[in-house]
């Protein structure tokens, strides 16, 4: 059961908020399910631990403590990351803190007494790493829980033993109290797991006791000696031994108390040893039948009688018994019996040979004495593990061998297999570097030696076989004469020596072996030295002189070229030894062997092309030509014409013999050509069936492959053909194999092309004026030749192209600049493995790599040369630059930068040279800075070396623009580039972009002419698209220190640059560090030219992308204010809209632009001050333009202006306007002035404080000439007047005025901002508000005449009965006349104005009474009539306003019978048509029955029965004298009644 934790409060050493923050969610993470995530976490918490131990210690350990319920891997992760902290990071914890860490730690560790390993083990590590420096603070703790008559918990002992293991020296001063409290609890100890851990930490304590007593210097206490624990160390040894030891039956525990006796052994009296030591020493052996693994019985037995003979004198005997003795002894004192039992193991299993070999070992090199006559037995025994295949049975073998050869049983009868076996060995991948090493041993240190080695190792030089041991065997040689032989000695009888190969033999072989720059060849030509006087009677005196030069070569640095070098090296030697041994016959015989050896089977492809060449070389001394074409024909039988490597050799070694041999090689390869074999060329053949079938097989030619050799010995045999014989040599033989490869369209394939390229170079180099010594020479397939070479360019083209082009006659121009261009791309885009497909970039294909690359240079510098201009440097430095200079591949860059600086360096001296003749006239600057600014990227790439040519191109650049404006170097390039050039080498980015600044000034101090600096400017923005990251950063920073510091001369450049800086913008993503410094520059740029910068955004196309809004924010950041006072000046400048020829409006494209400008610069982290102190005048210039965009018919973006419109609301803190404003009615066709109308009563709102400049502002804009520009004015008057600001008065006047506007939408809303106007300006204003009304009452578009009916209604409550008494009848009739209106909501409207004129809470009572009482009868029949209005709401608002009219017509019976119809649910049009006839006033009959008579003609069917009705009523209720008029009567209505019969409503 676990216990219950006690919380341990920490106060956390708080270091910054977001990190605390941070921390905290790393330690709750900690508890992640997955194993990995918890490891990443405790690596987090590491790392922050290295910077804020304090702040990660206290809160990890405050963790722990208020989170005791996490299950145990989250507490275990936690604890890891605190022990690695404690562990490496060296750092001072306050007291405090640490206190609270042990005591926490110390929770974990007894939370439960269950033994949980991963968990107490965690909280272990932490103590004991803890008490590394702590140990006293960490001791405190736990000794609380180790108590007398107490068990302590297992990880408490287990603790206490990995302290004194890991710091005794502080842990010494506690042992004492220690063992004194837990030695009485050894006794009650019954588990074996208690046991084990008592046992355990016994020994680790008996440990640090004699670990301190044996370093008293660094003890704290020098006085501590061995007695002061000898009783506790005695006590605890008697109970284990007696106790422990013969009960356990757990083998871990027994070694546990076998290994706590050992050091326990260490610490006991020296009376107690002596008496414990046979007992102790007889039950140790005891344990060796019981365990498997011996070795921790071994260790303990060392202890013990390690520490007998440190307390007893050493002399004296051990006092064991004489059957112990015999069993410790047995195997030193019975070597026979030993080798004896090992001889069968050899037989068995890898273990048991390998166990075997290794006693074998130490046997026959301690008892070799007693094992004389047991040598052959040894010998035969081994034989079975020389054919194991195991390499641990061959390494262990090898390390036998050695000893054995130090006895000297490799002289013996079968001593030679185990030599043969080490040489064979070294070709083994397992054991091959310690076969070389025994066999070196054998021959330096192992005396007498030389008796078995020498010369039975020459024996094996030759035998393909061992060809992976030549090397061990040539050093072995070679040790042997400078350690073991006597000069009698070295001197070889090949007479007695039968198996000896002859002295060609060995001679060719030594020659061969050394055919590269390695350590094998120094070792074949040390042991070609030593042998020279064996091999040859001249040859010494050459070996002498020439050996020691060539080991030089090998020992020194090699150079990027060392094969090239070393080959040609070898072959100046071979023809020098060709020269001094003067025997033509032994010179012939040593080429036979060469060839002889190298068409050995097995041999490596390197070795037999070198030998090849070697005996091509000394062919050249042979002066019998069947020799001479027998060997090539061996040779060229021999070579694997299917390797690229074999058919190049060859061609070699045909050249090479045809320096001596021409016309027998060409002989010979015409022969080649036709497909005839070695013997059929020579005119033999043979008979039977071998002739048959070589003549049937050479019958069929040559293989395409066998002609591309002969092909490519052509190219070799001109190149090394004698002068006076290379003309007509050339014409007649060698060029007739070049044709048909140059005629066939596809070049007969990839490597027929490459040969012939290769051939082509070769023929080129022999037949230049500087070689054949001709200037007038013309080949004749010189053309042919340039456009095959064009049409595949690889190194050898590239010098076939070098020196054909300097042939009469000479190429045009243009064809100069094709070569140039092709052999650039060629070169430089070059596969990394040179084109051959190969698991690793060899040393042969990296050489023809680097040799196309010089290749390609020179071609370069000849042509520029040739042409030596100004554009054409540039045209060059272009095609490397722009092609390859940002090239994936570092080395592409690496090569196209290697060239340009070749063609930079070339083009200077050439300037340099010609700086006394007069300068050529040029059309044009040349372009240095944009040049310039295209390498700066290369200055921080990552790779250095081409960091180094960057800066040095660089650095050329500067100076050819020195010479050619003609400038004093004010600064010194040269240094000012080598200091730069030191920082480049470092990897600290920092530091790279500093050497960057640097580049920038100085670039920018040489390049002083303008177009240069706008060139430079262009090309550092076109850098900036480098994917490299500091690549694209270096152009970053040389752009903005160039606009920074000289941008007032950019301009003229303006409009360029703002494109591409925002093409540049739109490529770039937006987590670069590239973008934030091209932001800088645009900044700068603003800086210089605010204005042409503002100008040349605003003319770009709608729409902008996300990076031309970069683009405005960076404006703004400059001078917001200003940029929004020029984009208002713009807007109201600008023409909104244009008239097309069938009178559409289209809107022009310069307002839209202002527009979406002002709202991106209206966005709150653009220029909120400005927006704030510019409110007004943006306000009415966006409603304006929205007015706009609303209004034309083509063109219209509403949703930009509803954009820019919600960034000003958003940027001047309107932020609630958003939300009432309906943005999608908004545009052309939708309820945009109530949207409007919204949009400007929120606006003034949120800033009341600008109505009185807005007001002024308006008052201009209510006569524009623009309608839409006059709606909108008076919709914001509409939302200005009502709170009058200063200026109303005027704005009032102007609104005035716009009731005669010929748009009737401008009129309406002129009324509707009146009307808003009213409860302010009534009564100051009330006769022109009541005429203009009036006159709105009378227009004839219904909804101004509605606008003005509601205006009036608004008027009535701001004014008193005298101001309306003059136009009361006006009013009315004007009202009633618009009963008849088509618009429903307008006769509801004029419903609503008459009741509100007849209410008697308004103008019923007083003076104007009697009027309204004549109004309201002339207008009952109009409202009973409209009662039945087809508008369901407009006869709901005439039975409305006919019960306020009730009152006023002083009828009483009238009034009671409509009343009782006019409530709710009760109206019935004939009830009350019959109602209102008997109730009717006789004299109000006739104008009653007048007035039906009028809606006779109503439009509407339903008027015209209700009508129809109410005069039937009429006719019906009242009498003969009531309609006896002069205006209507009887038969009048009854004819009218007649008439409308025919009507043809139903």
């Amino acid at each position: 059961m676990a216990t219950k934790k006690t919380v341990v409060s920490t106060k956390p050493y708080a270091c910054n908020r977001q990190i605390d923050s941070i921390v905290d969610s790393l330690l709750a993470t900690a508890g992640d399910k997955s194993e990995q995530v918890r490891e990443a976490v405790a690596e987090s918490l590491f790392n922050l631990g290295k910077q804020e131990p304090n702040m990660v210690v206290s809160l990890a350990v405050a963790y722990l403590g208020q989170h005791s319920k996490h299950p145990q891997p989250h507490r275990v992760c936690i604890l890891n990351a605190l022990h690695r902290i404690f562990t490496n990071v060296e750092h001072e914890f306050p007291s405090d803190l640490l206190s609270e860490a042990v005591q926490q730690c110390v929770l974990e560790l007894t939370a439960t007494k269950e033994v949980i390993p991963e968990w107490q083990t965690a909280a272990s590590e932490v103590l004991v790493a803890l008490s590394t420096k702590y140990c006293n603070a960490v001791m405190e703790k736990l000794m609380e829980k180790v108590q007398p008559g107490t068990t302590p918990h297992f990880f408490v002992v287990q603790t206490l033993a990995n302290m004194a293991v890991n710091n005794p020296f502080a842990m010494i001063p506690f042992l004492p109290v220690l063992l004194s409290t837990l030695l009485p609890q050894l006794g009650s100890v019954k588990l074996d797991n208690m046991r084990w851990v008592f046992a355990n930490a016994i020994s680790r304590f008996c440990e640090a006791i004699v670990e301190y007593i044996a370093n008293p210097d660094r003890a704290p206490d020098p006085n501590v000696r061995r007695e002061t624990f000898t009783t506790e160390v005695t006590s605890a040894y008697d109970f284990m031994f007696s106790n422990w030891l013969m009960t356990a039956k757990e083998a871990r525990l027994r070694v546990a108390i076998v290994d706590a006796l050992g050091n326990c052994a260490q610490l006991l009296a020296r009376e107690k040893l002596a008496e414990q030591l046979p007992r102790l020493v007889h039950g140790m052996l005891a344990l060796y039948k019981k365990h498997p693994e011996p070795f921790h019985i071994s260790r303990a037995l060392a202890n013990v009688l390690i520490a007998y003979r440190q307390l007893r004198e050493p002399e004296a005997p051990l006092p064991l018994p004489p059957q112990d003795l015999e069993q410790l002894l047995t195997a030193l004192l019975a070597p026979d019996r030993t080798v004896a039992f090992l001889v069968p193991r050899l037989e068995g299993n890898e273990r048991s040979k390998l166990a075997a070999l290794a006693l074998l070992r130490h046997i026959v090199g301690a008892c070799h004495d007693a094992l004389a006559d047991r040598s052959s037995l040894i010998l035969s025994a081994t034989k079975s593990a020389i054919s194991d295949s195991s390499p641990k049975v061959k390494r262990a073998l090898a390390q036998a061998v050695i000893v054995m050869a130090a006895h000297g049983y490799l002289g013996l009868e079968g001593g030679r297999l185990l030599l043969q076996f080490v040489l064979q060995g070294c070709a083994d991948k397992e054991a091959g570097q310690l076969c070389s090493n025994v066999l070196q041993l054998m021959s330096s240190t192992v005396s007498g030696s030389a008796s078995f080695l020498f010369p039975t190792l020459l024996e094996f030089l030759i035998p393909p076989e061992f060809a992976d041991a030549a090397e061990a065997v040539c050093r072995a040689v070679h040790t042997l004469f400078q350690e073991q032989l006597s000069p009698a000695d070295t001197v070889i009888d090949y007479d007695v020596a039968h198996g000896l190969p002859k002295p060609q033999a060995l001679l060719a072989r030594l020659l061969a072996l050394a055919g590269r720059p390695s350590a094998r060849s120094g070792h074949a030509l040390r042991a070609l030295a030593c042998l020279a006087p064996n091999l040859h009677e001249n040859l010494a005196s050459l070996t002498d002189l020439v050996v020691p030069k060539l080991c030089e070569f090998l020992d020194g640095d090699l150079p990027d070229d060392a094969q090239e070098k070393w080959h040609q090296l070898m072959l100046k030697t071979v023809k020098k030894l060709g020269e001094h041994l003067n025997d033509v016959e032994y010179v012939t015989s040593l080429a036979q062997q060469l060839v002889e050896q190298a068409s050995a089977a097995g041999r490596d492809p390197a070795e037999k092309q070198f030998g090849n060449s070697l005996a091509g070389v000394l062919l050249t001394y042979c002066q019998r030509r069947e020799v001479v074409v027998q060997l090539l024909d061996s040779i060229w039988t021999a070579c694997r014409h299917t390797d690229p490597a074999d058919r190049a050799a060859i061609a070699k070694t045909a050249g090479l013999v045809a320096t001596a041999h021409m016309d027998s090689v060409l002989e010979r390869l015409a022969a080649y050509a036709k497909g005839r074999d070695a013997e059929g060329g020579g005119g033999g053949g043979g008979g039977g069936i071998v002739g048959f079938l070589k003549k049937a097989t050479s019958s069929s030619g040559a293989s395409p492959q066998e002609r591309l050799s002969v092909l490519l010995a052509c190219g070799q045999v001109a190149a090394q053909a004698p002068k006076h014989l290379l003309v007509s040599r050339l014409e007649t033989d060698i060029m007739r194999h070049l044709r048909p490869y140059l005629a066939a369209k596809d070049g007969g394939g990839r490597e027929s092309k490459r040969a012939l390229l290769e051939t082509l170079a070769l023929v080129a180099e022999a037949v230049h004026p500087s070689r054949l010594g001709r200037q007038d020479y013309e080949l004749k397939e010189r053309d042919e030749m340039l456009k095959y070479l064009q049409a595949d360019l690889r190194e050898p083209a590239m010098r076939a192209l070098r020196h054909l082009q300097q042939l009469r006659p000479l190429p045009a121009d243009s064809e100069a600049a094709d070569l140039l261009r092709e052999a650039a791309r060629s070169v430089v885009s070059l596969p990394l493995d040179g084109g051959v497909k190969k698991a690793k970039f060899d040393e042969a294909t990296e050489a023809r790599v680097t040799s196309a690359v010089e290749a390609a240079a020179q071609l370069l510098e000849t042509l520029l040369m040739e042409q030596p201009t100004w554009q054409q440097l540039e045209r060059l430095l272009r095609l490397l630059l722009d092609e390859f200079a940002a090239a994936v591949p570092d080395l592409e860059r690496e090569r196209a930068l290697h060239l340009a600086k070749r063609l930079l360096a070339a083009f200077h001296q050439h300037l340099l040279d010609c700086l006394d003749r007069p300068a050529k006239p040029v059309s044009r600057d040349p372009d240095l800075g944009g040049l310039v600014g295209g390498l700066v990227p290369r200055v921080t790439d990552p790779a250095i070396p081409v960091r180094e040519l960057g800066l040095r191109c660089i650095e050329l650049l500067l100076k050819l623009s020195l010479i050619y404006y003609e400038q004093e170097e004010s600064v010194n390039i040269s240094s000012s580039v080598s200091v730069i050039s030191e920082r480049l080498h470092r990897s600290d980015s920092n530091v790279m972009f500093q050497a960057v600044s640097d580049v920038g000034k100085l670039a920018l101090r040489v390049l002083e002419p303008r177009p240069q600096l706008a060139s430079l400017v262009t090309a550092c923005v076109d850098g900036l698209r480098e994917p490299r990251t500091d690549c694209a950063s270096a152009a970053c920073v040389l752009l903005g220190n160039a606009v920074k510091s000289r941008g007032a001369e950019l301009y003229s450049e303006v409009d360029s640059l703002v494109g591409l800086m925002g093409t540049a913008l739109a490529r770039l993503d937006r987590d670069v560090p590239a973008r934030t410094g091209l932001l800088r520059a645009v900044r700068s740029l603003c800086q210089h030219h605010l204005l042409p910068v503002l100008n040349c955004l605003l003319h770009k196309d709608l729409p902008w992308p996300d990076s031309d809004q970069e683009l405005w924010h960076q404006l703004a950041s400059v001078d917001a204010h200003k940029c929004l006072t020029t984009l208002l000046d713009t807007l109201t400048s600008a023409l909104p809209y244009e008239e097309k020829a069938d009178s559409r409006k289209a809107a022009t494209k310069l307002p839209q632009a202002t527009v979406t400008a002002i709202g991106i610069l209206s966005e709150p982290e653009c220029s909120a001050d400005a927006v704030l102190g510019q409110f007004y005048r943006l306000l009415l210039a966006l409603s304006l333009a929205a007015s706009v965009h609303c209004s034309v018919d083509s063109g219209a973006n509403p949703e930009a202006i509803q954009l820019a419109l919600r960034r000003f609301l958003a940027g001047s803190g309107c932020h609630e306007v958003l939300e009432d404003v309906t943005w999608a009615e908004l545009r052309r066709g939708a309820n945009w002035q109530a949207a409007m109308s919204a949009l400007l009563a929120g606006a003034l709102r949120c800033r009341p404080q600008a109505a009185a400049e807005l007001c002024a502002a308006t008052l201009g804009h209510v006569q524009a000439a623009h309608e839409c520009h006059r709606l909108t004015a008076c919709l914001l008057a509409e939302q200005l007047l009502p709170a009058d600001p200063a200026g109303s008065d005027n704005l009032l006047s102007a609104l005035l005025t716009r009731l005669a506007d010929q748009s009737a939408g401008v009129r309406r809303a002129a009324l509707r901002a009146m009307a808003a106007s009213a409860p302010r300006c009534a009564r100051t204003h009330a006769t022109s508000l009541l005429s203009a009304c009036l006159n709105g009452i009378d227009d004839r578009d219904d909804a101004v005449c509605a606008a003005a009916m509601a205006a009036l209604s608004g008027l009535l409550g701001c004014l008193a009965e005298p101001d309306l008494r003059p136009i009361l009848v006006n009013v009315c009739l004007r009202t009633r006349a618009c009963f008849e209106r088509e618009a429903a909501d307008l006769r509801r409207a004029a419903f609503a104005l008459l009741a509100a004129f007849c209410s008697p809470e308004q103008f019923a009572t007083g003076p104007s009474e009697a009027v309204l009482t004549e109004q309201a009868q002339s207008s009952l029949v109009p409202l009973l009539l409209h009662s039945s209005d087809p508008d369901p709401d407009a006869a709901t608002e005439a039975r409305r306003a006919l019960s306020v009219l009730l009152p006023l017509l002083r009828a009483p019976g009238l009034s009671e019978a409509l009343e009782r119809h006019l409530r709710p649910g009760c109206w019935h049009p004939g009830e009350a048509a019959h109602a209102v006839s008997r109730q009717a006033q006789p004299e109000r009959v006739p104008a009653y029955a007048a007035a039906c008579l009028a809606y006779f003609r109503s439009a509407w069917p339903e008027l015209r029965a209700a009508a129809a009705l109410l005069s039937g009523c009429l006719l019906l209720n009242c009498t003969e004298a009531a309609l006896r008029s002069q205006s209507v009567s009887a038969e009048h209505v009854c004819a009218c009644l007649e008439s409308l019969l025919k009507d043809p409503a139903a």
